[in-house]
């Protein structure tokens, strides 16, 4: 399992195409993606 931590600060107009793309490149596999809003 791949385990992604993505700190986000002021990122609301970004997040979710990265984490869009995060699932097409990951998509083959099991992942976690936890983000953490530190705004």
């Amino acid at each position: 399992m791949i385990i992604i931590l993505l700190p986000a600060y002021n990122e609301a107009s970004g997040i979710e195409h990265l984490l869009k793309r995060i699932g097409k490149v990951l998509n083959h596999g099991e992942y976690q993606v936890v983000v953490v809003n530190d705004g």
